[in-house]
């Protein structure tokens, strides 16, 4: 299972000096910054957008402010690979089921 674990708390500068700003399609992967960090959106409805997402809809990662974190539900999600990891301010975290990763 590939992830965005490595980008937990680091600022991505673009090639002409610029933060990484809005959403970027790379590859396969739906990529969200805002301030150079991997972040959230909120989606039309109010609905929050991960800020790391495949765009076959089979993994998913919540970063809030370029730390892996999502309160009440797993911060990394890989359907493929039966994967739920639990992640609060950027340290990763036993599920409620006592089961991480």
């Amino acid at each position: 299972m590939k992830t965005m674990k490595d980008y937990n708390g680091r600022v991505v500068i673009l090639e002409n000096g610029d933060l990484a700003e809005g959403t970027y399609f790379v590859e396969d992967w739906i990529l969200r910054y805002k301030d150079g960090l991997l972040n959230n959106e909120k989606g039309e409805n109010g609905e929050v957008l991960p800020a790391v997402e495949k765009t076959d809809g089979t993994h998913y990662e919540y970063f809030e402010n370029g730390k892996l974190h999502r309160e009440n539900e797993p911060a990394i999600i890989d359907l493929l690979d039966d994967v739920e990891e639990w992640w609060l301010n950027g340290n990763q975290v036993r599920s409620p089921s006592g089961r991480n990763g």
